[in-house]
């Protein structure tokens, strides 16, 4: 049963809704029209399908309510053209059905802009309560789904990007650009929200790369979120509370870590330490963090006070298998051009290097 944050009693309107129906198929979409069509309080527009006849129709027709349908879960792009309409016309409500409930999906639709969202099996008695609710402003979901709004907010603190020692890196208007390209929206979309022009965001990301000491836009997010990641208590997850959302971020940054990106090889020392999308593993994350250290000056020193951190976790056998490993890969780099993994992004080490971890993993091997 769904409820919404006014009265669940529905008042009479005089004037008909002007509804969109999109799917992912011509036919899904048509059937779903001609079902709405029958109720006297829509006006069912013609039904579109694809991000740009969606766009289009929506520019010429301003419709009141748009129903955009989701199938494909694994793509990375699935919410784009939500937060699109998002920015481009924020008076229009969106109602958003799903395959499937599961928590990160439902989080990601009200964060790209839903106002309501329903399952594929609903039906369509409740869609058209859901679009009469939504069109007077009202939100729509189940108890169980606002409760996974509710814990993503209790999870998700405000971003904030500190040096060591505290002291704001970024000002109010950058942290805002930052948060909204966690968002994932565009640098169209972002000048949208902040009420800028595209151009005034094109020079704040630049800022933000000087400041931050990166130069590539996925190395911002994954810098803030990671810096997110630090205020919260984290405790080792079991593979089956590992959320589909942990897994992706994982995969994301182990790959943009074997491509060259010193930020996304210090997120994954946090997440194999951490747990998150991974099986805790603390020779993978020292040895990452100790990878980081030595490719990046900017990240140099926040990576040694992990290591510093990790060893004490650590047995001198664990500590010294992370720092062979490093050292293997620094050598293999060195050998070659052809990039090897995991760490064949690293430059080739000077023979200072290479000595220097070898003499520190005899010294840590002996530690207690």
């Amino acid at each position: 049963m769904a409820l919404t944050t006014k009265s669940a009693s529905m008042t009479k309107n005089n004037d008909t809704i002007r509804v969109l129906v999109t799917d992912n198929t011509a036919m899904g979409a048509e059937l779903l029209a001609r079902s709405l069509n029958r109720d006297r309080r829509f006006h069912v527009l013609e039904p579109v399908i694809g991000p740009d006849e969606i766009m289009r129709a929506v520019r010429e027709h301003q419709p009141d309510v748009v129903i955009l349908t989701h199938l494909h879960e694994d793509s990375p792009a699935r919410f784009r053209t939500a937060r699109e309409l998002r920015a481009s016309y924020p008076n229009i409500r969106l109602v958003v059905i799903l395959d499937s409930s599961h928590r990160h999906l439902v989080v990601e639709a009200f964060r790209a802009g839903a106002k309501g969202i329903l399952s594929r099996d609903g039906s369509i008695k409740l869609l058209a309560k859901c679009l009469e609710c939504v069109h007077q402003g009202q939100i729509w979901a189940t108890c169980a789904e606002l409760q996974f709004l509710i814990d993503a907010l209790v999870e998700s603190p405000p971003i904030r990007l500190a040096n060591s020692k505290g002291a704001s890196l970024l000002s109010p208007q950058e942290q805002a650009v930052v948060h909204w390209m966690t968002e994932g929206l565009s640098n169209r979309e972002i000048a949208a929200q902040l009420r800028l022009s595209e151009h005034t965001v094109k020079n704040y990301i630049f800022r933000i790369f000087d400041k931050l000491g990166v130069s590539k836009r996925v190395e911002v997010i994954l810098y803030a979120l990671s810096k997110r990641d630090e205020g919260r208590e984290s405790s080792p997850a079991k593979d089956e509370d590992m959320s589909a959302e942990d897994r992706m971020m994982f995969q994301w940054s182990r790959g943009l870590a074997e491509q060259g990106s010193a930020m996304a090889g210090f997120m994954l020392g946090q997440m194999y330490r951490d747990g998150k999308g991974v099986r805790p593993d603390y020779v993978s994350a020292f040895a990452w963090f100790q990878v980081t250290k030595l490719s990046s000056e900017d990240l140099r020193e926040v990576s040694t006070l992990a290591c510093e951190r990790l060893s004490k976790k650590m047995t001198p056998d664990e500590i010294s298998m992370a720092l062979t490993r490093v050292v293997e890969t620094l050598e293999k780099s060195r050998k070659s051009q052809e990039p090897t993994k995991p760490g064949h992004f690293l430059n080739a080490p000077n023979d200072a290097e290479t000595s220097g971890l070898r003499k520190a993993g005899g010294v840590l091997a002996k530690a207690d």
